[in-house]
């Protein structure tokens, strides 16, 4: 044996760098995964749409002196963290905010949570209370299709988003975009990404975006269709009609200025049994 090797069961003479340290760690999860995979199996397209998404979260990159991020999914759970900075800390909200958004084109929905904390993120293990604690907010308290900021992460928003409006933050162009991504629930008062902002009325006036607008048009009569299917599944139902009062209220918002109404009409609200 040499001078650099341990004996059998004993701690190795240069153990490895301990990787576990605290990041803005993301969990999320993909609502009905069983049956998209059963569907991407014979749809090359979808396949694409997802694996895009994935990539495009895995790709953002805010700022040339910027790394870190790191995006692994297993099934139907996608982890992404990064550091514990501001630019990591945005990096995580827009990340989640374009998976949400390009999965949604093909009707995909989202569930998750963000947390800020110890873990061990590597390409091999991942592990930590970090990872505990997003995915209990995911599956315990996120409820609907939404990604939902616990204490941790709302602290941290506070925060850089303070120093943000007071001038003491990132000097990024990308800052405000990443500010409007967050908002608050009236569901549950809790703050989550707001994946359909880029459906209200700001990104419309003073003239829409066409490609949005048929977009959305496709998205709307993609989500339509699956709660008019939910006769019988009364969980699916509860989730798609929460995910429909939002998609409503977000389009309306630009329905309410006149010079905008036609143009967006062909977007369409999702009609709602019961609700005029």
């Amino acid at each position: 044996m040499s001078k650099n090797e341990s004996a059998p069961g004993s701690q190795p003479a240069n153990p490895p760098a301990d990787p576990y340290e605290t990041r803005v760690v993301a969990v999320i999860d993909i609502l009905g995964f069983s049956e998209l995979v059963k569907r991407a199996d014979k749809e090359p397209g979808l396949r694409a749409t997802i694996r895009g998404a994935l990539d495009q979260a895995r790709d953002i990159n805010l700022g040339t002196q910027y790394g870190g991020v790191r995006v692994q999914n297993v099934s139907d759970t996608v982890i992404i963290s990064a550091p514990d900075t501001q630019l990591g800390f945005w990096t995580i909200i827009l990340s989640v905010d374009a998976l949400a958004f390009n999965l949604l084109n093909a009707g995909i929905l989202l569930r998750g949570g963000i947390t800020v904390d110890g873990i061990s993120h590597e390409d091999h293990a991942v592990f930590g209370v970090a990872v505990v604690e997003a995915h209990r907010l995911e599956s315990a308290v996120a409820e609907h299709p939404r990604v939902i900021l616990g204490r941790k992460a709302v602290d941290r928003f506070s925060e850089y988003r303070d120093s943000a409006l007071n001038g003491s933050g990132l000097n990024v162009e990308f800052i405000p975009e990443a500010l409007d991504t967050i908002s608050r629930d009236s569901d549950g008062g809790v703050w989550f990404v707001d994946y359909l902002k880029r459906y209200g009325e700001e990104n419309f006036s003073p003239s829409p975006d066409l490609l949005l607008v048929e977009q959305g048009r496709a998205v709307r009569g993609i989500m339509q269709q699956k709660l008019d299917e939910t006769v019988d599944n009364p969980q699916v139902f509860h989730k798609l009609s929460w995910f429909a009062r939002y998609w409503n209220r977000t389009v309306i918002s630009g329905y309410a200025l006149p010079e905008l109404a036609a143009k967006l009409a062909p977007i369409g609200l999702i009609e709602l049994p019961g609700e005029s």
